[in-house]
């Protein structure tokens, strides 16, 4: 009985090891996903002046999972977002390929809502969205939405 347990945890070791649970500093943690990066952001109108005190919504949903929040531009149409990031549990973090991130940010103006954002985000890293850039981004508040910019939606990468 004992030999067979003793293998057993051998077995079991072997298995840890070869897949990464297990690395020469300890049990390995699980990589953190970024869901959305941080977002660093300017609304403006056409001729380019500030949108301000606009309500802007970011939402995101991977798998069954979603959630959001809630910026206003201020004096100058700036607006941020903190970075969104969870650490999948143990068993998760085992499991090859990441599931998508779908990503949408809207502005609540006094004309109507205005799609800013639409992408769907499928890597894990930060700042996934602008390549290894920051998301430093100019939207329009009363541009119509399409596919010109960043992703669908409004926003072109700050050149500030």
């Amino acid at each position: 009985m004992e030999r067979w347990l003793a293998r057993g945890a051998a077995v079991l070791l072997v298995l840890a090891v070869s897949f990464g649970v297990i690395t020469a500093g300890g049990p390995a943690m699980a990589k953190e996903i970024v869901l959305f990066s941080a977002v660093d952001g300017r609304l403006v109108h056409a001729d380019g002046s500030p949108a301000t005190g606009v309500r802007i919504s970011r939402n995101w949903r991977r798998g069954s999972r979603e959630a959001g929040d809630e910026a206003t531009t201020d004096g100058t149409g700036r607006f941020a977002f903190p970075e969104i990031a969870e650490t999948p549990g143990f068993f998760a973090s085992l499991l090859p390929g990441s599931e998508p991130t779908v990503q949408r940010m809207t502005a609540h103006a006094e004309s109507g809502d205005v799609l800013l954002w639409q992408a769907i985000k499928n890597s894990p890293e930060r700042h996934a969205e602008l390549e290894g850039k920051p998301t430093k981004i100019v939207c329009r508040v009363d541009a119509e939405p399409g596919d010109g910019g960043l992703y669908w939606g409004t926003c072109v990468a700050d050149q500030d």
